[in-house]
């Protein structure tokens, strides 16, 4: 009796309450993040990853963005000139380390017994003459040709390398700025692993903001359909669903706890596999294979 009349003094405040609570629990939502480097997950003591970290810090850590584009011939004069100034403002950049593209590339060969080493493209053709002597000569460029321009010369590659602790966000942002400050007819995609985990971050976000409230909102109909009532739909939904959905599934947010996610990151499940595979003393059976996830940009 004393719990029946301790409720129905306070039953304004039994539904209030949990409703503030749940919101409070679900504001840290908005710096929510979803760890898509499964590197981290590994345990620190196992000698394939310590080895592995060792070569990065004398070699580098090399995870390459790449920055594709399309045309009916990359030779042609307009397309070379939006390359290079991609090239050398991405050159300039302090968040990036290195750069890979056709100004960056060398073209070796030895004649009369000498070895030469120049630039793969010297200067931009301006002549069809010139454009057809540039195209042969990169045929016969093993380092270029079927690397950072395609055999039929309609994709030109452009190889990005982040310097060091720059976060996946900041380099990918810098370069989208790079190519909107350099505008052109050009078809443009973005690939790589730090592309990949950046759209991962950004989608899921975009998602969970958008598939909470819908849920939300099913759950709010679906009671009113079944109590024909609004308190049939506040007591059940403040007093048990939003207190579960706030501090059951958002909690991890609130702590700092961020959720695994994977998708789009098969080359980093690969490796993680090889290392774990090593430490056991098995490797994977599977071979691995680059993940053919291209965005299309509209610069």
């Amino acid at each position: 009796m004393k719990l029946n009349a301790f409720i129905h003094r306070y039953r304004l405040w039994l539904i209030i309450v949990p409703i503030v609570v749940t919101v409070f629990m679900l504001l840290p939502l908005t710096k929510g993040r979803i760890n898509s480097n499964l590197m981290e997950y590994l345990p620190d003591d196992i000698e394939a990853k310590v080895e592995h970290e060792r070569l990065e810090k004398i070699f580098g850590k090399f995870e390459p963005i790449l920055i594709i584009l399309k045309a009916d011939d990359v030779l042609a004069e307009s397309t070379l000139e939006r390359v290079k100034n991609i090239n050398d403002a991405l050159k300039e950049s302090v968040l990036v380390d290195d750069v890979i593209s056709l100004f960056e590339t060398k073209y070796i060969r030895g004649e009369e017994g000498a070895m030469l080493v120049d630039p793969a493209v010297d200067e931009i053709p301006y002549t069809d003459e010139d454009r057809e002597q540039l195209r042969e000569q990169l045929v016969g460029n093993p380092i270029a040709y079927g690397i950072v321009v395609s055999e039929d010369f309609r994709y030109t590659t452009i190889i990005v390398n982040a310097a060091e602790e720059v976060s996946d966000e900041d380099i990918i942002e810098e370069i989208e700025k790079i190519i909107n400050l350099n505008p052109g007819p050009e078809s443009v995609y973005l690939n790589g692993l730090p592309y990949l985990r950046y759209e991962v971050q950004r989608k899921a976000t975009r998602d969970l903001a958008i598939l909470f409230p819908l849920g939300l909102l099913i759950m709010l109909l679906f009671l009113y359909i079944s109590f024909r009532e609004f308190r049939g739909v506040l007591l059940p939904f403040s007093g048990t669903h939003v207190h579960c959905v706030g501090h059951g599934a958002y909690a991890p947010a609130w702590l700092g706890f961020q959720p695994a996610g994977s998708a789009g990151t098969h080359n980093d499940d690969c490796h993680c596999q090889q290392l774990w595979g090593a430490h056991r003393g098995t490797l994977p059976g599977t071979q691995c294979q680059t993940a053919a996830v291209v965005h299309e940009g509209n610069h």
